[in-house]
């Protein structure tokens, strides 16, 4: 079996309030393990947990009860082997900045100051360009890209790093069905050497990619993709919802009233 990178065992979260005292769990009795080389998307309403998740898996946050361990350690003792993409990444679009600019981002460490690269630190960046497709790209300014093309290159710069782990937190939002089919078939193909948690509002298209499906709402509940089915999404979510289930990699899209 493969090495287990995410373990959880009985986790319980809730936020403090205005006085400091604990309010309302957010997440409740959370226990699973992911193994590496796993494809894994967190699906769950507004408010389910899913961000929480991610916080607690990179330290940043720190559970009431239970334990959170990656590759072993704590979270905050793992953050080098994990390349994180947060949701709605904020950028300057006035700042000058480079596609390979962007990406050597991923390569600082303390101590070195931007502009100050080694030669191991731009090769590493042009295999990362590389593995998105978007080395041709690399003195374009950033700010020029399309959507799409600007996760590609945010992706990049986390592949720089070198992880063994990809969390990515809703990558898709905001691109159009073409540019999030294009993103989803680069995170199946980066799949093959690295292991990857992916939050998604849309198990329509990731489906044809993923292993398994992890369900949050308030607790967690990890499904075969083969097993969700329209009443299981339609409890999650709440109300009618339209599952198509994708074999291969031909997708069309459902939708959620």
């Amino acid at each position: 079996m493969n090495k287990v990178l995410i373990e959880l065992d009985r986790v319980c979260f809730s936020y403090p309030d205005s006085r400091g005292q604990r309010g309302a769990p957010v997440l409740r009795e959370v226990s699973f393990s992911v193994h590496r080389g796993e494809f894994i998307c967190v699906v769950g309403p507004n408010g389910g947990g899913k961000s929480t998740l991610l916080k607690l898996l990179l330290g940043l946050e720190r559970p009431d009860t239970g334990t959170v361990r990656l590759f072993g350690d704590e979270p905050e003792l793992s953050c080098p082997r994990i390349g994180y993409l947060p949701q709605n990444p904020q950028f300057d679009p006035l700042f000058p900045v480079t596609v390979l600019d962007v990406v050597l981002m991923g390569r600082l460490k303390a101590g070195l100051l931007p502009g100050h690269y080694r030669a191991a630190d731009r090769e590493a960046a042009r295999h990362a360009l590389a593995a998105v497709s978007m080395v041709d790209s690399a003195a374009k300014n950033f700010a020029e890209l399309s959507g799409g093309q600007r996760q590609r290159v945010l992706i990049a710069r986390m592949i720089a790093t070198e992880p063994e782990l990809l969390l990515l937190d809703e990558p898709t939002s905001h691109l159009d069905i073409q540019a999030e089919r294009e993103l989803y078939e680069l995170l199946h193909r980066l799949n093959e050497r690295l292991t990857i948690m992916l939050v998604s509002h849309d198990l329509m298209i990731v489906s044809g990619f993923v292993d398994r499906v992890m369900c949050v709402k308030g607790s967690v509940d990890i499904h075969d993709t083969q097993d969700v089915s329209e009443k299981l999404v339609g409890e999650l979510y709440g109300g009618d919802m339209r599952l198509v289930v994708h074999t291969g990699h031909e997708h069309d899209h459902g939708g959620r009233d």
